[in-house]
């Protein structure tokens, strides 16, 4: 069983989740100056205030395999902390004063959720939407800012607005 809301401008969630939608679209042209720059072909990078990881192409090891760590999950490659691509990624954060941020974690904005849980987070025209599936479901109170939505009602709009 879960329970499915609409987050309003009044819940914290709200806010951060903009917040979050807003620093993407930041961290993404900062990111695709810098793959410009050093002609990066890849589409798939990871970004964090740790590091710049790609999912290089062939014509990407050809020319950065020595800047780039061992493969990690799905072959993502973080470059290493000596190369001029890293150095730069790491100063682009600090001269454009940018913090890249995650998506919000929609658990912490519930209380007295325990054991195995799963949540989803989106927006459709403008609309926040979330949902929270966990073993104790039916003991959860709606946070301030949320509005409850029959179960029904959430997934038509997760049916309308999914892409075949």
């Amino acid at each position: 069983m879960e329970n499915c809301f609409i987050v309003t401008e009044q819940s914290e969630l709200h806010k951060d989740y903009y917040d979050y939608r807003e620093n993407v679209k930041i961290v993404d042209n900062i990111v695709k100056g810098l793959m410009d720059k050093y002609n990066i072909n890849t589409k798939w990078y990871y970004v964090d205030k740790f590091g710049f990881a790609i999912e290089p192409t062939e014509k990407d090891i050809e020319s950065f395999d020595k800047m780039l760590k061992i493969p990690i999950e799905n072959g993502i490659r973080y470059f290493k902390k000596s190369s001029k691509i890293h150095k730069e990624w790491m100063n682009l954060l600090k001269t454009e004063n940018i913090t890249v941020l995650r998506k919000p974690f929609v658990g912490f904005y519930f209380s007295g959720i325990y054991g195995k849980f799963k949540t989803r987070l989106f927006d459709v025209n403008d609309v926040l939407y979330c949902s929270i599936e966990c073993d104790n479901v039916d003991n959860i109170e709606c946070p301030e800012g949320m509005i409850k939505i029959k179960t029904s009602e959430f997934y038509k709009i997760v049916e309308d607005n999914t892409e075949n």
